[in-house]
């Protein structure tokens, strides 16, 4: 069997969402696969690989106690113990019956921060037939944004509010799609710390009213002044909750155009709206990870006109 989830960037709405903002968000045309076969024996055997096909991790379980025999990193090993654990908690046949060789592969960076958990959670419940947002709440936490981005094709509005699950197909094709770029900032936040760092900020209904809103006029509109403005607008409001200066001010305060963090301050991608191609600019800064808006989303399977 094979199964394949696609990974996910936050264009807007990091951290709010967790309190009920409304978030924009995209599913990329990069993600993970898992190939799943039955083998005569007691065992879980697991491989992973990396975007050039090389084995990152292995490890060999138990499939009735599901305890570790044998790894190559024992911390992944545990992680990964956690997410079956949880699965087989919510269907007590899963890997339970033979013994099987599961393997997956990234075809993006595993630092990256895209989507190397979610996409795993996604492809394991679909495999196991559980819901995969219980399995996330179970494991990593976080709004489940990420899942949902795993399992469409199309970009979103995504919202988690008193327990209420929200998923609505936008469109996003604005005439100045090109003029958008994604850069890596060379470092992955711990989304974990990040959430828990989070918590503990007082957040304004206001402010998530506000980021709601930005949410839904960015993704529709066809105005480039206007995206970077919102843009800039949000990139203010979380500044003043985080306590944190904006990543523009911070590394970039020459750039001509807006920036934006996306996910975890401090860290994974940011998006760069501007009239130029950004890449020398970026490139010349020691930022050599700069993407087009169609290279990160490109699919001819996807949904985004």
């Amino acid at each position: 069997m094979n199964l394949y989830s696609y990974g996910k960037l936050l264009i807007t709405g990091e951290y709010l969402v967790l309190d009920g903002a409304e978030a924009f968000a995209l599913p990329l045309s990069c993600g993970q696969s898992l190939n799943y076969k039955e083998i005569d024996n007691n065992l879980i055997k697991w491989t992973s690989y990396d975007m050039k096909n090389h084995v990152w991790f292995n490890t060999i379980v138990d499939k009735d106690k599901l305890e570790i025999i044998e790894s190559s990193d024992y911390s992944v090993s545990k992680r990964l113990n956690e997410i079956l654990k949880s699965i087989r908690n919510h269907n007590s046949n899963f890997l339970n019956n033979n013994g099987c060789e599961i393997k997956t592969k990234l075809n993006f960076d595993k630092e990256w921060g895209l989507g190397s958990s979610s996409t795993l959670i996604s492809n394991l419940s679909s495999l196991a037939n559980v819901d995969p947002y219980i399995i996330l709440n179970e494991t990593f936490g976080g709004s489940g944004y990420d899942i949902a981005c795993s399992r469409v094709n199309y970009p979103l509005i995504y919202s988690l509010k008193k327990g209420k699950r929200s998923i609505q197909k936008t469109k996003f094709n604005p005439p100045f799609i090109d003029n958008l770029f994604f850069i890596y900032l060379n470092k992955k936040q711990d989304s974990r710390v990040e959430i828990l760092n989070y918590s503990k900020l007082k957040v304004s209904n206001s402010d998530i009213e506000k980021v709601s809103s930005i949410s839904k006029e960015i993704s529709i509109t066809n105005n480039q002044k206007q995206f970077n403005s919102l843009l800039d607008s949000h990139e203010k409001i979380l500044s003043s909750i985080l306590k944190r200066k904006t990543v523009k001010s911070e590394l970039f305060s020459d750039f001509e155009g807006s920036i934006k963090s996306l996910g975890a301050w401090g860290g994974d991608f940011i998006l760069s709206s501007s009239e130029f191609n950004p890449s020398k600019y970026f490139i010349d800064k020691g930022f050599n990870k700069v993407f087009t808006f169609k290279e990160m989303v490109n699919n001819k399977n996807f949904d985004y006109l």
